[in-house]
């Protein structure tokens, strides 16, 4: 009956070891970002990586009875990286942490979409608002990025993914840093 039990649990613990190995093998052929908190496109077929553009916007803003709307101002119609509709987006990035960056990826990194204004040829990305609230002082809140799913594949190195994007203009906002992307 002992060495029942005992083949029985090395069956059990080598069908986990398996089953783990199997996954691990999958997230060592994914590569390791180059620079620190920049994210990186994923191809998913050979697990390469491409850069995504860095974009240097103006900032403008708009006054509403809401608050003060802040922008990011691209002086095109659209991102150099163009990437084909009908699949996941998905981002890997080596969120390393600093003083000025939080420690929870998903507070540091945000994907928004962008809104193209063809007569003025330029894109604009809604970032955050500013709100006064009088002797309270100024709050600030986000503008509302899109939903992402955020996976730690090992020490600081992340898995961004994002499904069902329309056609259209993106930008991920890393820390200050814009990067931009367009789905044909």
């Amino acid at each position: 009956m002992k060495m029942r039990a005992t083949l029985l649990i090395a069956i059990i613990f080598s069908g986990l070891l398996t089953q783990l190995s199997a996954q691990d093998t999958t997230l060592v052929k994914i590569a390791e970002p180059e620079f620190p908190n920049e994210p990186m496109l994923l191809t998913d077929s050979t697990f390469s990586l491409s850069a995504i553009p860095s974009e240097i916007g103006e900032r403008d803003s708009k006054i509403k009875l809401s608050g003060t709307e802040m922008y990011y101002v691209f002086k095109t119609t659209q991102s150099t990286l163009r990437i084909s509709s009908g699949r996941s987006v998905k981002f890997i990035v080596n969120h390393s942490p600093d003083g000025f960056s939080p420690a929870n990826p998903k507070d540091y990194y945000r994907v928004y979409k962008i809104v193209v204004d063809e007569k003025k040829k330029k894109r604009l990305c809604h970032f955050m608002t500013l709100i006064d609230k009088g002797i309270k002082g100024i709050i600030t809140t986000p503008a509302v990025s899109l939903p992402a799913t955020f996976k730690k594949v090992r020490n600081n190195i992340y898995l961004i993914s994002l499904d069902n994007l329309e056609k259209g203009e993106y930008a991920v906002l890393a820390g200050s840093k814009m990067f931009t992307f367009g789905i044909d």
